[in-house]
């Protein structure tokens, strides 16, 4: 079956097989647009947000079907948060800042 995905407002035609799984789906994804699989939000299925625990051929989806990716690719590992963190500690103590951490 061929969807369109949709992200960043650019359109990606995909040809999906109904025993893809939804880990699967979201490498593909990683290789066309960069965004890591822990940061896609896929929406345009029945339910909302796809889970990957959801069975692709369950999912009725039609030929032509719109999907919507969002997602940020702005990821701070948790390394380089605690460094941040650290650094702002010193610099200014009562600086309402905050940074949170994408698990």
């Amino acid at each position: 079956v061929q969807v369109v995905l949709v992200y960043n407002r650019r359109p990606f035609r995909l040809n999906l097989s109904p025993d893809l799984t939804v880990p699967k789906f979201k490498e593909l994804i990683y290789s066309l647009t960069n965004l890591r699989p822990r940061n896609q939000k896929i929406l345009g299925f029945r339910g909302g947000v796809l889970r990957d625990d959801a069975d692709f051929s369950k999912l009725n989806i039609k030929e032509g079907q719109k999907i919507l990716l969002l997602g940020s690719d702005k990821y701070v590992p948790r390394t380089e948060l605690s460094r941040i963190r650290n650094n702002h500690a010193l610099q200014s103590p009562k600086s309402e800042t905050r940074i949170q951490e994408h698990n």
